[in-house]
């Protein structure tokens, strides 16, 4: 007998991953669809998909402003993690958010809510981090970068199983330039390597950034990488040795983030 929850026709399929995007389903659905989407790629690109519309629909919300006590959450989950040991995780169980913090993060609705905690993410484990006399105790705070950062716009890259957990944090430089830290662990097959993609049009779909090594991270050229803007989608790949032999994504999509506009934010 098939106990399994996952429906049979793609087009029940394709509705469930629109709900699991959003964070509608039961902890138990939960569970299978992530190990569902761990091994079918075409599971994962569907939530992909699904993930992109959300983010194109919030795109025509107004921003909603945080509330105190939902301030007071981020705050404290953000202290766990400035708290939790410097050294990389071994294992994704050891910095798995909160439950809340993955599906709003994971679902991509709400646009100004969900990038702003991207960007509180980003500013306690990325290229903006607090540095002294900067305090991110308080809301008011929490969203400022130092005064000498002019070109501020960040992506904060993560898994589709797990994406209350930024594998990876992206900030475009004062030059245009891209540099990318790895913060967690990506376990790849030996004969694989991992490839940077970026989507500006939807209508020529991703074009490759190159190949990125997963624990020294990389750094590329304003004319590496071409024109960044807000909102731009950022990919990694597992493809042959080589790259991608058909110059678009094949592999497994590791990890996805969009670029957001720290400026905006703060106006």
């Amino acid at each position: 007998m098939n106990t399994s929850l996952i429906p049979d026709t793609p087009e029940e399929q394709n509705l469930l991953l629109g709900e699991h995007t959003l964070g509608l389903l039961d902890p138990e659905r939960e569970e299978e669809i992530r190990a569902w989407i761990a091994r079918d790629d075409e599971a994962a690109r569907m939530a992909l998909r699904w993930q992109q519309h959300w983010l194109s629909v919030s795109d025509r919300l107004p921003p909603e402003p945080a509330s105190d006590s939902l301030w007071k959450r981020i705050d404290a989950s953000l202290t766990r993690l400035k708290q939790a040991p410097a050294s990389a995780p071994t294992s994704r169980t050891e910095t798995r958010q909160p439950s809340w913090l993955v599906r709003w993060l994971g679902g991509g609705i709400g646009l100004g809510l969900g990038a702003g905690l991207a960007l509180a993410l980003a500013m306690q484990v990325g290229p903006f981090a607090p540095q002294e006399g900067i305090d991110t105790g308080t809301p008011d705070m929490a969203v400022q970068a130092p005064d000498t950062i002019e070109q501020r716009m960040v992506a904060v890259l993560q898994t589709l199983e797990d994406p209350g957990t930024p594998t990876w944090v992206a900030h475009v430089t004062t030059a245009g330039g891209l540099q990318l830290t790895p913060k967690a662990n990506i376990e790849r097959p030996s004969d694989r390597v991992i490839e940077l993609w970026t989507l500006t049009d939807p209508t020529e779909g991703p074009r490759s950034l190159g190949l990125v090594d997963p624990v020294a991270g990389i750094e590329l050229s304003a004319a590496q990488i071409g024109s960044m803007n807000p909102g731009q989608l950022l990919e990694m790949t597992l493809e042959p040795e080589g790259g991608s032999p058909t110059g678009k994504p094949t592999g497994k999509v590791l990890a996805i983030g969009r670029l957001v506009d720290l400026n905006q934010l703060d106006s």
